[in-house]
């Protein structure tokens, strides 16, 4: 896989867990929001999943009650 698309999810996935972190809301939390099983998104958040769909992220961003552009913010 390219470097730069690794690198896109890897940004992706420290914007989520650094908005869900601030607003201390847990995986426990937003999987039940979102139906997203929790190793999923662990996965997301450690930049190892690379195939997220948009309904995905703003699904996360919904239960974050963040805009879904703050996802990929500094891409």
């Amino acid at each position: 896989m390219n470097k730069e698309i690794i690198q896109v999810f890897k940004i992706i996935g420290q914007n989520i867990k650094e908005n869900r972190e601030k607003k201390g809301i847990t995986l426990e939390e937003v999987s039940q929001k979102t139906g997203i099983r929790i190793a999923y998104l662990k996965k997301i958040e450690n930049g190892e999943a690379f195939r997220v769909s948009t309904k995905h992220l703003f699904l996360i961003a919904e239960a974050l009650n963040i805009m879904p552009h703050i996802l990929v913010k500094g891409l």
